[in-house]
Parts: structure tokens; C-alpha cells; sequence
């Protein structure tokens, strides 16, 4: 796996400097665009599917949520995410305050402990295949 991801890296980066070490600067057409000629375009479309290879698309908005909290009882909560974000490895930290009645939360959990911050938090359970995962939490108040 990790050998996968080096080559694909090493693609990147070969590509990247073929692409950036063309010295000669194409004429330009009537239509003000430059030709390119078909090795650059094909350097250009392998260094785009390595690059989608070795970085996978991010799922930041799927892992936000909300969870409704009692007004009395949100501080202990949020000190309670806090807490269980550190016991799964991970880090928890207070946001910006939107009024009184919400605290936001700001989590990086590993991608194996997602799901079971989320069943803590009482949220529906997303599992995550990625290394580490970031995602805010917002405890509201009705």
C-alpha cells in the first residue's frame, strides 16, 4: 500500500517537472490560446489520474452534525465530546460561541474512531475509511 502510494507520488511529481521544465513557448493561435502539442497534453492527462489516485477526494461536509442538547446541560456535554474525543485518540476543541444557546465543537478523530465518537455524541453512526478525519459538532439548545 504504501509503495502504491509512493509511486503515484513519485508519477506526481515526475509529471510536474516535465510539465514545468518545457523551456520553448508555443505561438500562439488566432483565437489567443496556445497549441499545445500531444506529449504535453499527455504528460498532463497522467499526472491528473495519478494525482486523483495518490489523493483521495475529501468528505468533510458527510461528518458535520447536530446534536440537541437540554440549555442546562451543554457545557457538560461539551466537556464530555471533549473528553471521549481525547479517549479515542483524538483532540476536541471549543469554537467560537454562536449566542448562548450553541457550542461548537471542533474535532480530528483518527477514521477508525469515528463512528464511535459519533454513537457517544448520540448522532447517526458514519463509519470513515480515511487516516484521520476533521468535522465540527454543534450542541444546540432548543
Amino acid at each position: 500500500m504504501v509503495n502504491m502510494k509512493l509511486r503515484g507520488w513519485l508519477g506526481v511529481l515526475a509529471g510536474a517537472l516535465l510539465l514545468g521544465g518545457c523551456k520553448e513557448e508555443p505561438k500562439k493561435a488566432a483565437g489567443g490560446d496556445a497549441p499545445r502539442s500531444p506529449n504535453t497534453e499527455a504528460i498532463r492527462g497522467l499526472v491528473e489520474r495519478a494525482a486523483e489516485q495518490t489523493l483521495p477526494a475529501p468528505s468533510l461536509a458527510a461528518l458535520d452534525f447536530e446534536v440537541p442538547c437540554p440549555f442546562a446541560d451543554l457545557d457538560v456535554r461539551r466537556d464530555a465530546l471533549i473528553a471521549k474525543a481525547k479517549e479515542l485518540g483524538g483532540s476536541a476543541v471549543e469554537g467560537l460561541r454562536d449566542g448562548d444557546r450553541q457550542r461548537r465543537l471542533a474535532v480530528q478523530l483518527p477514521g477508525s474512531s469515528v463512528a464511535a465518537f459519533r454513537l457517544a455524541a448520540g448522532a447517526p453512526v458514519v463509519g470513515s475509511t480515511a487516516e484521520k478525519e476533521s468535522f465540527d459538532v454543534t450542541l444546540k439548545a432548543p
